[in-house]
């Protein structure tokens, strides 16, 4: 299209500057207005951006200056494959500019992301609009001004619209959304010009920066080929067959030059439990999608978020009601957005648009297509009618104007009245001044309804930001959780520079230690497998109840076992107020125990700062050991279950390592009274420990924990503690109350639990033999680095296994003095790795799966494409010598 009415500068760069423009200061206007860091306390880190991005791009950091890998990290759980979780959330290049920004100013860089990928949206959208060759015979008899003018109303609405700020938290998908317009203009090169290279690069960014929504898009632009070889058969049209061995040789070919990401990042979530049921039923009544036109409200019983602004409903409405547009094309229209909506509300069809998998959180991810759909056909409504006779403007405003009252009438059933009855009045407004503008204004039209708009995003986009900037994160309590804890592990961990795990007795969340960069137990990402999880909880560190698939330290398991997987260091502060701080961080996955409540045994000291301390265990093991025991095969339980007994299962893995060994005792539990006060004669000195088992699926109600009379922890409150809880030091013949209250009464402290606690005291002599045995039994020089660990074993070392507590996985490949060896899976989930008498070199390198057959596939890909471009430009040198 040629802009031939305007000034050459502006008809090159002023109005796709102000498609970028406009929503960035919409935003930045909204971010003023409520108090959003940079301008306030408030911050745009909510939801799971709280919860586990943020400390990713830490980690993400870590990679990018050489202190972490990108392909294994200890950070993550007991340690994982990092490669999926690169591949999944950080690939974006706008995330390199995370090198330029403190751990403390992240909130600050996660606005500065935010604000241009909403604003690249805008611009792309408006490039689409104003370029695709599909819309050439809508804009025909419209001038070059209009037509800018009126793809600038519709591009802000696409970037502005609901789905963009009621899911922006979650700003890995948001590359996706901006490259969807430019995979549409690809096709069109396709279809027109037989060139397939930009498909290709638009695609293949798709897939890279996020291959979840790169599938999405990927799917919805065969849909659309679909369309137009059905509609080309249809209408007969030649070169059918042409354009599908194009699109599908483009198809092959991004998928080849991807398959680096998608062939890992596969692999990476086979050991992930999935829900894939459906019963072909809705997934939400079809009512409330007609609300949600009208307001932005997440969550409602899985209703897509397609609100995008009064002026946007409108201008479809008008584009249906407009005598100038064939039947044949409303037809066609009508049944692609039927089906847009079908796709979103037959389960079924909205599993295929989640590659058969239901989402946790965050419903109808793949519905921001509804709303670029709707865009697209209002800037058609829009220019048609603009471009049409008086008549026909005032006979189309007129009816549009009824049919916009029907729609709304249905709404106001469900949707706040004040919503519906603002975008009534924005309607009435634009369907005047579109329908009776005089015809030597009709250029400024599009301004006018730019406003207007503008105005209705504004009005439903404000109260949604406000509600979300309500439980976001604050930026004054992030930065002083960030400055306290940094603080506190630099004291407590000061030139050590072993192997050794940290456990966490506040958090953030459970990234923690992915956002501050050390080896703990706690994690939350998508790519964590199932059975690693079930085996950290198995052990007593986390109840996972209903679908929750992360790890979390939980306060530590029990002391023995902390000091088996590692866990050197602990932190933790006992101020009321540091609680609150913590809450005040706003993540839903935060939590504090300020009671001072650490095992007593020998080795361990503890440091303090004011109300923080940081506990160092000198006899926790290192990370690889020689094992006593030759039993130390097969798993430890067959399925994991909150019912189960933590502590036998403990006692069954201490007999493999040791055996003949009992490292816990369990002691008799009676219940004195109706008020759940249980008593036990402690029958063996020790540190004593409690579990409560709860069934499986349900959530148990929070308590607090009381030991005679005094106040020890808080259980299932938040993500610290919902494990095995510490109870004390008693000595035999003592007597221990065990008593529950009702979380958050002072006064109530007959609180029930679901069923008896089990109480145990734990034989530190068991410990103190077990560990003189195994961690000082010659193997030393241990090393982390790179996914790649190695230790030595001296002259003394007695032939057996040396096992390695991370979780097992054939895919390390283990080397004793450069030759190859076998690993195996110890004591349920760790790995294990025999070795020979004497002194010997071991190395162990993780290899991702799947990442060298991508990189030789790309590289396929890559010469697949350079072929067909070298023979295409042959062939065009040809015919330009032959003319």
């Amino acid at each position: 299209m040629k802009f031939t009415n305007l000034k050459p500068k502006t008809r090159r760069d002023g109005y796709y500057v102000l498609a970028f423009i406009i929503p960035l200061f919409f935003m930045i206007g909204i971010f003023v207005g409520l108090h959003t860091y940079p301008f306030g306390n408030n911050t745009v880190v909510s939801g799971d951006f709280n919860n586990q991005y943020l400390a990713l791009f830490s980690y993400l950091k870590n990679v990018l200056t050489g202190r972490d890998s990108g392909l294994y990290s200890l950070s993550m759980g007991l340690g994982g494959n990092a490669f999926g979780v690169l591949t999944y959330y950080l690939l974006s290049p706008f995330n390199l500019l995370v090198v330029f920004f403190s751990r403390n100013q992240f909130p600050l860089f996660a606005t500065l992301t935010t604000l241009l990928k909403i604003s690249c949206i805008g611009l792309t959208m408006y490039t689409y609009l104003v370029r695709a060759q599909i819309l050439q015979r809508f804009r025909k008899g419209a001038s070059a001004k209009l037509i800018a003018r009126s793809a600038l109303i519709f591009s802000s609405a696409f970037a502005l619209m609901g789905y963009v700020i009621a899911y922006k938290e979650c700003i890995m998908w948001l590359d996706a959304i901006i490259l969807l317009p430019l995979m549409l203009l690809s096709i069109e090169r396709i279809i027109l010009r037989g060139k397939i290279s930009f498909y290709i690069v638009c695609f293949s960014l798709a897939v890279i920066t996020n291959y979840y929504f790169g599938y999405i898009i990927g799917l919805f632009s065969g849909l659309c080929v679909l369309g137009w070889i059905l509609y080309s058969l249809y209408a007969k049209k030649r070169g059918v067959i042409k354009v599908i061995a194009l699109y599908a040789f483009a198809n092959i070919v991004s998928l080849l030059l991807t398959a680096f990401v998608i062939v890992p990042s596969f692999l990476s979530t086979l050991g992930i439990a999935k829900n894939s049921s459906h019963s072909y039923r809705p997934v939400y009544s079809a009512a409330n999608v007609i609300v949600q036109l009208f307001q932005t409200n997440p969550g409602v019983n899985n209703t897509p978020l397609v609100f995008a602004g009064a002026v946007v409903v409108a201008c479809v409405i008008l584009f249906f009601v407009n005598s100038k547009i064939r039947l044949t094309d409303k037809m066609i229209v009508a049944a692609g957005l039927i089906f847009m909506f079908v796709s979103s509300w037959l389960d079924i069809l909205y599993l295929v648009w989640h590659v058969m998998a239901w989402p946790n959180g965050y419903v109808q991810r793949e519905a921001f297509l509804i709303p670029f759909v709707l865009c697209i056909i209002g800037f058609i409504g829009l220019v048609s009618i603009l471009s049409a006779g008086k008549e026909t403007r005032h006979r189309s405003a007129i009816s549009a104007f009824f049919v916009f009252l029907f729609i709304s009438g249905i709404a106001t059933s469900d949707a706040a009245l004040k919503y519906v009855f603002i975008a009534i009045v924005l309607a009435m407004i634009t369907y005047v001044i579109v329908g009776f503008s005089p015809a030597r204004r009709i250029a400024v039209v599009p301004v006018f309804v730019l406003v207007i708009s503008l105005c209705s995003l504004f009005v439903v986009d404000f109260k949604l930001q406000s509600t979300i900037a309500g439980y976001s994160m604050k930026y004054s309590e992030y930065s002083k959780f960030d400055q306290t804890t940094t603080s506190l592990i630099a004291k407590g961990t000061s030139g050590d520079t072993g192997v050794y795990r940290i456990g966490n007795r506040y958090q953030a969340n459970d990234n923690d230690p992915l956002l501050f960069g050390y080896a703990g137990l706690s994690n939350y990402v998508s790519q964590q497998p199932t059975e690693v999880t079930d085996f950290l909880s198995t052990l007593g560190y986390y109840q996972k109840h209903t679908w929750k698939r992360w790890s979390n330290y939980n306060n530590g398991s029990t002391l023995s076992m902390d000091r088996l997987l590692g866990v050197k260091y602990s932190y933790g502060n006992t101020s009321g107020e540091y609680s609150s701080q913590i809450n005040r961080i706003n993540a839903s996955m935060g939590g504090d125990n300020n009671i001072l409540n650490v095992p007593v045994a020998t080795g361990i000291s503890v440091v303090k700062q004011g109300k923080g301390y940081i506990t160092k265990d000198k006899e926790a093991f290192p990370v690889a050991f020689r094992v006593n025991g030759t039993n130390i095969a097969g798993s430890l339980v067959a399925n994991y279950d909150t019912m189960h007994d933590p502590f036998s299962v403990q006692n069954n893995l201490w007999n493999r390592l040791y055996p003949d060994s009992l490292m816990f005792q369990h002691q008799l539990v009676q219940q004195t009274d109706s008020k759940g006060v249980y008593s036990v004669l402690v029958s063996s000195s020790g540190n004593a420990y409690m579990y409560i088992p709860t069934t499986r699926g349900i959530d148990p109600k929070s308590v607090d924990v009381y030991v005679n009379g005094k106040k020890v922890s808080q259980l299932f409150v938040n993500d610290t503690e919902n494990g095995i809880v510490y109870l004390g030091h008693f000595d035999k013949g003592q007597r221990v109350n065990v008593s529950f209250g009702n979380h958050g009464s002072k006064t109530d402290k007959g609180g029930n639990v679901e069923n008896t606690p089990i109480v145990v005291t734990e034989n530190n002599t068991v410990y103190e033999r077990a560990y003189r045995l195994m961690a000082s039994a010659g193997v030393s020089k241990q090393q982390v680095k790179d996914a790649q660990i190695t230790f030595s074993t001296d002259a003394h070392f007695v032939k057996g296994n040396v096992v390695i507590t991370v979780p097992y996985d054939s895919h390390w490949a283990a080397y004793v003095d450069g030759k190859k060896v076998t690993t195996s899976r110890a004591l349920g989930e760790l790995m294990a790795v025999n070795v020979s008498q004497g002194a010997h070199r071991i190395v162990l390198r993780y290899n991702v799966p799947g990442l060298k057959l991508g990189i030789a596939m790309a590289i396929v890909g890559l010469a697949l494409i350079v072929g067909f471009e070298s023979i295409s430009m042959y062939r065009r040198h040809r015919e330009n010598n032959h003319k």
